[in-house]
């Protein structure tokens, strides 16, 4: 995947980094480097549809936020209406998986996950 980074403005005028390659954004309570890293991708296909990707060993997950676009240009987070209706991101042994259920018709769907966490 080809290193992608967009600043936001934060209050007072300093400038917040996201970035598809992972960034030292602070230090976390306990000491440890607190990082940020964003995913991104598309889900090409109607039905159920799994994307995994490989995330760092996370010791204390601090921010997780997900979001999606659809192909109407329907912009959501994760949801869950029936057991073929919904979005919904995890992480989980080590990989950050993206599911969309089998009656969800609008694809492609566009997604981004930020997370921020320290390492084990």
């Amino acid at each position: 995947m080809a290193e992608k980074q967009c600043n936001l403005l934060k209050n007072g005028g300093g400038m917040e980094q996201y970035s598809t390659s992972e960034q030292i954004v602070g230090i976390w309570v306990d000491g440890k480097t607190r990082y940020r890293q964003e995913y991104h991708g598309t889900v090409s296909s109607s039905g159920a549809t799994q994307v995994s990707i490989s995330v760092p060993s996370i010791d204390t997950l601090i921010k997780y936020e997900d979001a999606y676009i659809d192909n109407r240009g329907s912009l959501s987070k994760a949801y869950y209406w029936s057991a073929s209706d919904y979005f919904r991101t995890y992480i989980e042994n080590g990989k950050l998986t993206v599911n969309v259920g089998s009656s969800y018709p609008q694809a492609p769907l566009r997604y981004v996950v930020i997370i921020e966490y320290t390492k084990q």
